[in-house]
């Protein structure tokens, strides 16, 4: 992502650092889940998904979620990789997102 499509960085304290354990989809929406550093669970909903592109994103390690420029009403969404070398990532372009901690239920 350069500078000209920069727009901002999303939820940067519960995504720095944090591991995607989970991508999945129901129709347009995309739920993505992060374990955060401090070991919390974060889940992303993404809603009127209109683009996915992905390679193996669970177990990413996250450096940030990241906003981009795209063409009104979608709004594009990247989930950088922290290991420039890893070929692994994830970007959606989508109209809205929310993002919510959830319980973790194995503690």
């Amino acid at each position: 992502m350069n500078e000209e499509t920069f727009v901002r960085y999303l939820n940067k304290p519960d995504v720095h650092d944090g591991i995607i354990r989970s991508v999945s989809q129901d129709s347009d929406l995309l739920r993505v889940t992060v374990q955060t550093q401090d070991g919390r669970l974060v889940t992303f909903e993404f809603r009127n998904v209109q683009s996915i592109k992905m390679n193996r994103p669970e177990g990413m390690m996250l450096y940030a979620l990241c906003e981009s420029r795209e063409t009104p009403p979608g709004r594009r969404f990247v989930f950088g990789n922290w290991d420039e070398e890893d070929d692994a990532f994830l970007e959606v372009v989508a109209n809205d997102i929310s993002s919510q901690e959830i319980a973790d239920e194995s503690k």
